[in-house]
């Protein structure tokens, strides 16, 4: 379903996993704060838990010597986001 939690998970040269997830205030997230509202989330799940990284809204972009991920767009079920491996 649209209305669901949906990831994407990137696996780096190194073996590093991230996972990139667009938060809406809908179900589980229905109280979300402000700050990851209609935003891509980056982190990473280590020994159960999750390191944040950055949170994207359109036009931005994380950077790191593995990747870059640029939201660049969303609408009310997606986020579009651009990856780039060096």
């Amino acid at each position: 379903s649209l209305s669901e939690v949906q990831v994407l998970k990137v696996v780096a040269a190194s073996g590093d996993i991230y996972y990139l997830s667009y938060r809406r205030a809908i179900g589980f997230d229905s109280s979300l704060l402000t700050q990851y509202l209609d935003k891509t989330s980056v982190h990473t799940s280590q020994d159960g838990g999750s390191t944040l990284h950055a949170i994207l809204g359109d036009g931005e972009s994380y950077r790191n010597a593995q990747f870059t991920v640029t939201q660049v767009r969303h609408n009310a079920t997606h986020a579009y986001l651009t990856i780039s491996f060096p």
